[in-house]
């Protein structure tokens, strides 16, 4: 029986390993909330989003490092930094007490769901159905080419059709931040690939930098960037957002793209694989959801 400084403990370590997931999903969620509504903010709603979105996410990643234990482990000793962060694999937390919180995260994110509307219920449900199937035997879609990244691409669509489905509408501009989203994320999911390249390697994940290279999967993060330029064009002409959206959008692609071409010739840099991931990807998505954000702003 754990007593409460433990519990408290444990679920300080769990959560910081996985500090990404509210940028990763609860944040876009957020974005989608806010231009979906139509009317007064429903504060309710928005906190309910919060929890339902970030809950299911962290359950989806816990259930990730428990079926993930025995090449996490291998890992470490290999000297892979993200697997020796996480604690089931340190031995900081049981597969008992994890499976608790995998357990208790996923009630939290479907109850708070279930409180928004059926809607918001169903999308999250499919969220967490998705989450699993990335992770559990014999499924285990992580290890499939492109089903990978279309999984993950799919959580993050999810997450952000729940935010409209909170603020009571679906309308054209969530459909474009959707579609764009989804894009993104099967597309610049490979940069996480590029870093993890020589560990999928050895456990025989079929991510993009192992079938098609380094170099090609370099080419296909660019081309990505550049089509959904040409989206953030489009999105001004047939969706009604104002001239901020293009122009500070191109701004943001622009940037991302030059920060991203070096990778070319420098994948093997892990440390400057940590810093495009994390001080320069982070910060460009964070940026261009605000964009999305104040683009669908009527003056």
């Amino acid at each position: 029986m754990m007593n409460l400084p433990r519990i408290l403990h444990l679920t300080s370590a769990v959560l910081k390993s996985r500090v990404e997931l509210p940028l990763a999903f609860t944040f876009p969620s957020v974005i989608g909330f806010l231009i979906s509504s139509t009317g007064p903010l429903s504060i309710s709603q928005l906190i309910k989003l919060v929890i339902s979105v970030t809950s299911v996410a962290y359950s989806i990643y816990f259930n990730n490092d428990l079926w993930d234990l025995e090449d996490d482990i291998r890992y470490i000793s290999l000297g892979k930094p993200s697997a020796a962060r996480r604690p089931l694999a340190q031995g900081l937390i049981s597969k008992k007490e994890m499976k608790i919180f995998v357990i208790l995260f996923a009630i939290l994110g479907l109850g708070s769901a279930l409180l928004i509307n059926i809607h918001a219920f169903l999308a999250q449900l499919g969220f967490l159905a998705l989450g699993f199937a990335y992770s559990i035997e014999p499924i285990k879609l992580k290890r499939r080419f492109i089903i990978k990244n279309l999984t993950l691409a799919s959580g993050a669509a999810l997450s952000i059709l729940t935010g409209g489905f909170a603020s009571g509408g679906i309308t054209g501009k969530l459909l474009f931040f959707v579609i764009v989203s989804f894009i993104m994320y099967f597309g610049l999911g490979p940069l996480n690939d590029l870093r993890d390249l020589k560990w999928d390697k050895k456990v025989g994940i079929k991510s993009f930098p192992v079938i098609l290279g380094p170099k090609m999967t370099v080419r296909l993060m660019l081309g990505v960037l550049f089509g959904v330029m040409g989206g953030f064009i489009l999105g001004y002409y047939q969706f009604g957002f104002n001239i901020a959206f293009p122009i500070l959008g191109l701004i943001i692609l622009t940037g991302w793209s030059y920060s991203i071409y070096p990778l070319f010739y420098k994948y093997e840099d892990e440390l400057f694989l940590k810093k495009i991931i994390v001080k320069r990807t982070y910060p460009y998505w964070m940026m261009l959801l605000l964009t999305i954000l104040l683009g669908s702003f009527q003056f």
